[in-house]
């Protein structure tokens, strides 16, 4: 795995000033985008970057959270959409560290091109409340973990990250240009040397669907031009704190003790009674405190 390349950073200090950084150059992304190795495209093109066998998970939710509790080495969404992929645990100090994820946002893009079923994905990669960045280099400075994207819609899914969009540079790279893979390089620049954090695909670099037959659009979710941007909404946009004020006073805001409850499922019956079926990474019965605790919960009408 790549060391991030040299990088000279010069920093100007003033009495009573904020520090700021100098900004690298496209030229300087391109050549730091060029020293890391060929983009997965698979599970078998894992096995280099995994400790072992890489793992899988494949399918269509039942409903969207369901693909937040999953924390696996290569994600494929098939057609089911509107996922949100979540590729990293989130209670790690330095989420994604240390990890190189594939995420497959449509198994079939003629299927879902027929359909529009895939179009509305979110891809998670920074919150509001957690410090750092997804896939930002943990405490050992080596720059071997980024998200991979395929079959990302340029047009209607979009990526979700921490911050503005100046804390962040997204260049293209090419062959030409000396990178192992063409696309784009999402480098996070509001540190003392630029940190991949994401590297994604053409919109036209598209996978045989399950049959083995090629695509027979290969240019399906290039919004026009086939470009990025990071100002651009539909395509990027920048988590804000979670209002505490509850939209409902008498809803259920928390149980358990403190930690993450994720509803994976919901009902309700003819008395008004909602019930939510989940898992959560706190400990509600006192006892083992295992990774994920699934609970099932009966709110009355009245919250």
């Amino acid at each position: 795995m790549p060391i991030r390349g040299a990088w000279t950073v010069v920093v100007g200090v003033a009495l009573a000033c904020p520090v700021s950084i100098a900004q690298p150059t496209d030229a300087e992304l391109r050549a730091i985008a060029s020293a890391f190795p060929e983009m997965p495209r698979g599970t078998a093109d894992l096995i280099p970057f995994v400790d072992g066998l890489p793992t899988f998970s494949s399918g269509t939710p039942i409903d969207d959270s369901s693909y937040t509790v999953l924390d696996t080495d290569y994600i494929d969404g098939e057609n089911g959409g509107y996922d949100v992929f979540m590729p990293v645990d989130p209670a790690d100090p330095f989420p994604g560290s240390d990890r190189v994820n594939v995420i497959r946002c449509a198994l079939n893009t003629d299927l879902d091109l027929a359909y529009g079923s895939a179009r509305g994905d979110r891809i998670v990669l920074g919150t509001d409340e957690i410090r750092h960045p997804f896939f930002l280099a943990g405490t050992d400075g080596i720059d071997n973990d980024y998200a991979v994207v395929l079959h990302f819609d340029y047009a209607f899914g979009h990526i979700q990250l921490r911050g503005d969009a100046s804390d962040y540079r997204l260049i293209y790279c090419t062959f030409a240009d000396g990178c192992e893979t063409e696309g784009w390089y999402l480098f996070y620049t509001a540190v003392d040397a630029p940190d991949l954090i994401a590297f994604v695909f053409p919109c036209d670099s598209i996978e045989p669907s399950v049959s083995g037959n090629p695509p027979n659009n290969p240019d399906p979710y290039c919004a026009g031009d086939g470009t990025l941007s990071l100002t651009n909404p539909a395509q990027f946009r920048y988590a804000r704190p979670v209002d505490p004020n509850p939209t409902n006073p008498r809803a259920l805001a928390q149980f358990g003790d403190a930690g993450k409850e994720i509803v994976g499922g919901m009902t309700v019956d003819e008395n008004g009674n909602t019930y939510i079926l989940g898992a959560t990474d706190s400990n509600l019965d006192n006892g083992t405190d295992a990774p994920h605790e699934l609970f099932i919960a009966r709110i009355n009408p009245d919250g």
